[in-house]
């Protein structure tokens, strides 16, 4: 476990624009537009000093470190990134802006805060070393109480002190913390553990696909297998052989999707995050959704 941080670090920055100086968090999809935009140089942005990321992982569309790279371009060093649930209200981990410009730290959402103790467990509740992977938990002082009224809920999530906060990842040796999947959201097929968002990145990197959505669907031979829904650009041929091998090329086999729905949109809940759950309910019940031949 990685004990807390005596100090997030400074957080007074200087504009590469201007002295005026400001903070702005984003969305990940309020951040989606900036890296299609024309330089920096064309807007008047010197207010913007600081701009911290949130709430989501990014869009898939580009790789993050790409993505990443983009926004500093376009704001300059000063992106920031954060990690909390409303469990533990973003004091989990938080990188500074000059530790995200270090290439060893683009996919990685920082090291724990000053109130937070972070660790990595296995499903027997054993915490493992540096560079393994298992759930992400965290102690500290400003965890909540437990969920109201759902005694049930509060026993699965707070255990020996520990929030078991359902996402999957590791810690690398200088105590960063890397985020892969959600633990309910990862596919076991044929014995092998399968992250959508691995998934989604790969798909996503073909010039065709507009956004996608992974999902588990109960299988007789793998246990799992791998679905995808897909929203293609318009007037676009659906090709799903052609989509499986591209993504086989990248990952391999196993991770590639055995089938894909075409889809025109995918589901979000209300604060427009794509639901993997509910793409998942609407292509398997919505006879909308164009299955593949």
């Amino acid at each position: 476990a990685v004990p807390p941080a005596r100090r997030m670090g400074p957080r007074r920055h200087r504009s590469p624009h201007g002295d005026r100086r400001s903070h702005g968090p984003g969305v990940a999809r309020t951040r989606q537009p900036a890296r299609r935009r024309p330089p920096v140089g064309a807007y008047a942005v010197g207010d913007r000093a600081l701009y911290s990321t949130g709430s989501q992982p990014a869009p898939i569309e580009i790789p993050i470190p790409q993505r990443i790279r983009d926004c500093q371009q376009f704001f300059g060093p000063v992106i920031e990134t954060a990690y909390g649930q409303v469990e533990a209200p973003q004091i989990i981990c938080g990188m500074r802006a000059d530790e995200l410009r270090e290439e060893a730290n683009l996919l990685s959402v920082g090291r724990p805060s000053s109130v937070a103790t972070v660790g990595i467990m296995n499903a027997a509740g054993a915490l493992l070393p540096a560079a393994e992977s298992g759930e992400i938990v965290v102690r500290g002082p400003l965890l909540m109480n437990g969920y109201l009224n759902r005694p049930e809920e509060t026993a699965g999530a707070l255990v020996d002190g520990w929030l078991h906060t359902g996402d999957v990842g590791e810690i690398d040796e200088r105590g960063y913390v890397f985020i892969r999947g959600r633990l309910r959201e990862l596919i076991n097929t044929g014995g092998f553990k399968v992250f959508p968002g691995e998934v989604e990145g790969a798909l996503a990197m073909h010039p065709d696909v507009v956004e996608c959505a992974v999902f588990g669907v109960p299988d007789a031979k793998w246990g799992e297998a791998v679905h995808a829904a897909v929203v293609l650009r318009a007037q676009v041929p659906r090709d799903e052989h052609a989509l499986r091998d591209f993504v086989k090329a990248t990952l391999g086999s196993v991770k590639a999707p055995k089938r894909i729905w075409w889809v025109d949109a995918l589901a979000r809940n209300a604060a427009g995050k794509v639901s993997r759950a509910d793409v998942r309910t609407a292509v398997l019940g919505d006879s909308s959704a164009s299955r593949p031949a």
